[in-house]
């Protein structure tokens, strides 16, 4: 009966437990949701614009993309790095090396792998989100999470790249919008966005 190495079984949990995740993180993201946790990744949401939050939607205007991107700290980045450390590990256990060989292998080739999804998540947000120099919120599609009421303000949800951002929002027509409805953006005054019902 073929049975693994210890050291085996050991980067293949690193591996399964990376790839848990990974899969969990999709889901979500499938169903508009994300993964923030270690307060590595922004989430603009509703608790900023209370009464007791010095955060100021006025400074919307001067996030840029750098801002906005998973650092490579975040459960984004982090999953990756488990995946490939396992694998890593495992290869070098087939190549011949020691466990600690193995270990070193897999270091090299797990942080190699996080620092390039980084790099791919920088390159994707910078094309795709917000930011000051590039609005790229305007003309996507959003789904409102808080009623607007006539002639006032209600909250908008934006997923991009599967990440949910949250903002304020007003109607073209200045009529009321239900909660759950889809919108498009079509302009933005300041840090309110401008939206328009989908009709379906």
């Amino acid at each position: 009966m073929f049975e693994l190495p210890q050291e085996a079984i050991f980067f293949s949990i690193i591996s399964f437990i990376g790839l848990f995740f990974l899969l969990i993180g999709s889901f979500l993201a499938f169903y508009d949701g994300d993964v923030n946790l270690f307060g590595s990744d922004i989430d603009i949401d509703t608790n900023l614009d209370s009464p007791n939050s010095d955060f100021d939607f006025d400074d919307l205007t001067q996030l840029d993309v750098g801002d906005l991107v998973p650092s490579f700290f975040s459960l984004k980045v982090f999953r990756i790095i488990l995946l490939c450390f396992g694998l890593g590990g495992n290869l070098g256990l087939y190549l011949g090396y020691s466990f600690f060989e193995s270990c070193l292998l897999a270091i090299l080739i797990s942080v190699g792998a996080g620092y390039l999804v980084y790099r791919g998540y920088t390159f994707i947000y910078g094309n795709t989100i917000y930011n000051s120099d590039n609005p790229n919120m305007i003309n996507r599609e959003a789904k409102v999470i808080l009623t607007v009421p006539k002639g006032g303000l209600g909250q908008i949800a934006v997923v991009v790249v599967g990440e949910r951002f949250i903002f304020r929002a007003k109607a073209l027509d200045n009529q009321p919008i239900p909660n759950n409805a889809k919108v498009k953006i079509i302009a933005k005054e300041k840090s309110i966005y401008i939206v328009q019902p989908i009709l379906v």
